[in-house]
């Protein structure tokens, strides 16, 4: 059974979806993941501060929000919902700005970081962030992402 992405957007600025869904099918597959389905969400800093806000306690926007569902409980067609990604396209563009490559790129390093996180990766350590950072720009770069120069820092 084939992976289903779903990328939607409450953000007035279009972005293309298809960047973001490829790089999450790319993820899905090179992690071994096949039947599972991932939801992305675009929005903007103040939707994901009320989120950052209700969900983690944390009081400011952030770039990406992962929300893991019950991987082991399949749906009514057989695939399991891993969960759900929220990117902020306002700090996904404040971003990629300081980091000089282009806001679809961001915004699809965004989306991995939140599903490494919905298949269990962590990045409360150093190693840990720079591991899920690595993985992410491997993917992106695969998929033809350029980068202006070395990523500083990452996705939280």
């Amino acid at each position: 059974m084939a992976n289903k992405v779903t990328v939607a957007s409450r953000f007035p600025r279009r972005l293309p979806s298809a960047p973001i869904r490829h790089a999450v099918l790319e993820l899905l597959h090179e992690e071994g993941i096949e039947g599972s389905e991932v939801s992305v969400l675009i929005c903007d800093d103040d939707e994901m501060h009320r989120l950052n806000r209700q969900f983690r306690g944390v009081d400011a926007p952030t770039d990406v929000l992962a929300f893991p569902q019950d991987r082991e409980a399949p749906l009514p067609d057989g695939s399991r919902l891993l969960g759900d990604v929220v990117v902020s396209l306002d700090t996904a563009s404040r971003q990629a700005e300081a980091r000089g490559h282009s806001l679809v790129t961001e915004s699809v390093l965004l989306a991995l970081h939140g599903t490494l996180h919905l298949l269990g990766h962590d990045d409360h350590t150093e190693q840990g962030a720079a591991d899920m950072i690595a993985h992410a720009e491997r993917i992106a770069t695969r998929l033809g992402h350029v980068f202006a120069r070395e990523s500083e820092g990452g996705a939280a």
